[in-house]
């Protein structure tokens, strides 16, 4: 199981010493599974509809519409709220 330990000093060998062995996905896919691991899935889910952004393909790679401009929920763009049902919460 990735830790949070493990992805801070993933993220402090890749941004502070330039480590080139670490690639900018690995990086990301570490840090994201060490915050799911601490926090739980859902938690995740909301923390990132909580600051802007949703899952796409399983990552956050787009801004959340503005709620007052979307049609939502006929909107292709609105987060899908029933992935927040999809996962555990961590043992």
């Amino acid at each position: 199981m990735i830790t949070l330990l493990d992805g801070v000093k993933m993220a402090y060998r890749k941004h502070h010493l330039d480590d080139p062995s670490i690639g900018w996905d690995e990086l990301s896919d570490v840090l994201h599974l060490a915050l799911c691991n601490e926090m739980g899935d859902r938690a995740f889910l909301e923390w990132l509809e909580e600051i802007g952004f949703f899952p796409s393909v399983g990552r956050p790679t787009q801004r959340a519409p503005d709620l007052a401009e979307s049609d939502a929920p006929d909107d292709p763009n609105w987060p899908d709220r029933d992935l927040l049902d999809t996962f555990d919460e961590p043992a």
